[in-house]
């Protein structure tokens, strides 16, 4: 009968009897160096694609049974790996520019993930753990200036170029926007307006309006009353006499004259409008609030 294997490191189990005089190989390759790989061993895995099995095999080396996985990647976007559906640790070192995150998966050799993943950053070196379905996280090393962030997510940094592990995303071409909270899902990342919130010199149409009301000062002058007396000339004021005329004749026979009464001295009207204009009340002032530039950038 011919050798069986371990479930988890998939380590030779050699028959009763099935190898006297001869085990040395089958032991040493397929039992002990293999020990050495899964408990110290490092392997460079190299992804060419986005979704990549680690490879697998019986009783032999194999990329997937190793301690230490060192990544790298041609596909210049995340990617992620495939370990075999069974309890293992890893350390993990991401040298990529990109975000890699390692499945289970469903079966030895297929990249159909059988549960949750974890997600080392690009440049991070990190520990990882399977129950055999899912990848959990047991402690990390991430390089200066980087955290854990899924890729594609974007988050806005002051500094002049986008972090490493990061790409500046260009494709917004206005400048100067701000930023406006949601409670609407799926609305992020929308954008709107046409004016720079750093400069405010425009002033919405508006209207001034001035009421001062009807002044009315129609009124008439009248002269308060008055007596004008006539005096005989040479007479006194009970006889008669005679008065000398405008024209130097003499008038005869006239006698004292009283007249009182009032004079009406004509009617005024004023009915009139009070309208003005306004102006800005000064020259134009600009608002230009502090600000800072920042970048948003998208992790890889």
């Amino acid at each position: 009968m011919s050798s069986s294997y371990t479930p988890n490191l998939r380590l030779t189990l050699p028959n009763q009897g099935e190898l006297s005089g001869a085990w040395g190989n089958t032991v040493n390759t397929g039992i002990t160096a293999l020990i050495e790989n899964a408990l110290a061993g490092l392997v460079a895995v190299s992804v060419t694609s986005a979704a990549q099995a680690l490879t697998y095999a019986n009783g032999s080396t194999d990329q997937a049974r190793y301690a230490i996985l060192q990544l790298s990647t041609t596909t210049t976007a995340a990617f992620a790996i495939y370990a075999p559906p069974a309890p293992k640790t890893y350390v993990i070192q991401n040298t990529s520019a990109y975000a890699a995150t390692i499945y289970c998966s469903t079966t030895l050799g297929n990249t159909t993930a059988a549960g949750t993943g974890a997600i080392i950053p690009a440049g991070a070196t990190m520990q990882v753990w399977s129950d055999g379905t899912n990848m959990s996280l047991t402690g990390a090393t991430l390089p200066p200036g980087t955290s854990e962030f899924a890729s594609g997510t974007r988050l806005t940094f002051v500094q002049a170029s986008a972090p490493t592990g990061w790409t500046q995303d260009t494709s917004d071409t206005a400048t100067n926007r701000m930023f406006v909270t949601t409670n609407t899902g799926g609305t992020g990342n929308t954008t709107g307006g046409s004016s720079s919130p750093i400069l405010n010199n425009v002033v919405p149409a508006h209207t001034h309006n001035i009421t001062t009301g009807t002044e009315s000062a129609s009124h008439t002058h009248n002269d308060s009353g008055h007596v004008h007396g006539v005096q005989p000339w040479g007479g006194n004021s009970g006889g008669g006499g005679t008065i000398q005329n405008i024209n130097n004749s003499s008038l005869s026979g006239a006698t004292q004259n009283t007249n009182t009464g009032y004079a009406a001295l004509g009617t005024e009207t004023a009915t009139h409008v009070h309208s003005g204009t306004t102006d800005n009340g000064s020259s134009q002032t600009n608002w230009t609030p502090r600000y800072v530039y920042m970048l948003i950038c998208q992790k890889n």
